[in-house]
């Protein structure tokens, strides 16, 4: 597998209404947008098109939509459901968030580790 982008964030709760949960997604989604190689308002990349959720384990899981996704194949991932590994943590005010997305196989399935 290969590395497309690595990407992090730090966001400060009190600038998003004291909200340490909405700072952790903030961060996540910053950090995916730089993983991509634009940041936020370039290549369309939309804020709003970077869906953040959690496996069962609690683990962040990103999924990327609409023009954001269509940046992802053109970085040569050959799905929406790119492999974007991620982590976040808090220490009050600050939620800090790392991205790293990896492009999958030549067959267009992705490749996961586990972890």
């Amino acid at each position: 597998m290969t590395i497309v982008g690595i990407g992090v964030d730090t966001c400060d709760d009190r600038r998003v209404g004291d909200s340490p949960e909405y700072a952790k997604e903030w961060a996540i989604k910053e950090a995916v947008a730089k993983a991509l190689g634009t940041g936020f308002g370039y290549c369309n990349v939309h804020h709003s098109e970077i869906l953040v959720g959690h496996n069962g384990l609690g683990r962040p899981e990103v999924l990327l939509i609409g023009d954001t996704a269509d940046r992802a194949k053109e970085l040569g991932v050959t799905c929406h459901w790119v492999d974007i590994r991620v982590s976040v943590t808090y220490e009050a005010p600050y939620a800090t968030a790392m991205c790293v997305i990896e492009k999958g196989k030549k067959d267009g399935t992705l490749s996961r580790s586990q972890g």
